[in-house]
């Protein structure tokens, strides 16, 4: 008697060291799936992989959620961990087929953002909630204020992704929501063309494990405001009820 007795608590015992050993893997697989999801080095941004994603969110009937980041931006390791919380993601892939992408130091991705009709990024994250049958860019009016993430709050996130209605309506005419888009691609180009400065300088820095050079932070801050405000115009030029004013940028040291 005392030895079935012993051989049935071991065999539960047994059955109980399985069963938490297969709901430890089962969590570990989660969790590697989240934090795989946003370690943006092990995703990289080629067209394709977005193309997948997009098919794949047609065929779900969810919204595509394009996130362009990089691993030293510490807006897009900010942004990968919020969204990398277990109810948040959970949440999330319910409504959405999420796809990241390595923006590098500002060299990849432009032909990710070309393909939903925007001519270049203003920073990392860049959050792009999009319809995928259209291609249509939903949050084309607020996408920037993700390049500030590492200062909003786990509400604000929430209320983004979950309670707001997004739309790229306006009600500008087309032919001056045209010349917007033209005026969008004239800044972009000179964007770009920081981007061509500041990127040897930003892999160098980083690469180096030493504090950055004056050239450096010069360069840094004075294209890091002009994106900014940048995309935070023509975000106004779109939306706003008001004759269009042109903003007026002065020439960056570069050009």
């Amino acid at each position: 008697m005392l030895l079935f007795q012993l051989q049935k608590h071991t065999f539960i015992l047994f059955m109980l060291l399985a069963f938490y050993s297969q709901a430890t893997n089962a969590n570990d697989t989660a969790q590697e799936s989240r934090f795989t999801a946003f370690q943006f080095q092990q995703n990289p941004a080629t067209l394709s992989r977005i193309k997948t994603a997009q098919q794949q969110a047609i065929e779900s009937r969810k919204k595509l959620l394009v996130v362009l980041g990089a691993d030293w931006c510490s807006d897009s390791t900010a942004f990968a961990k919020q969204l990398s919380q277990p109810s948040f993601y959970q949440q999330l892939t319910e409504q959405y087929v999420l796809v990241s992408a390595n923006a590098g130091f500002f060299e990849h991705g432009f032909d990710i953002t070309q393909h939903f009709n925007l001519p270049t990024y203003y920073g990392t994250p860049t959050v792009l909630i999009i319809e995928p049958s259209t291609g249509e860019v939903l949050n084309r009016h607020s996408f920037h204020i993700w390049a500030n993430a590492a200062n909003m709050k786990p509400e604000q996130y929430s209320n983004y992704f979950f309670n707001t209605t997004h739309q790229s309506s306006s009600q500008r005419s087309d032919t001056e929501l045209a010349e917007i888009s033209a005026f969008e691609k004239e800044l972009a180009n000179r964007v770009q063309a920081g981007y061509g400065v500041v990127s040897p300088m930003l892999a160098a820095y980083v690469a180096s494990n030493k504090p950055p050079s004056e050239s450096f932070l010069k360069h840094w801050a004075e294209l890091g405001q002009f994106r900014s405000q940048v995309a935070k115009d023509l975000a106004q030029l779109r939306t706003s009820h008001d004759i269009i004013q042109w903003p007026i940028y002065e020439p960056l040291s570069w050009e």
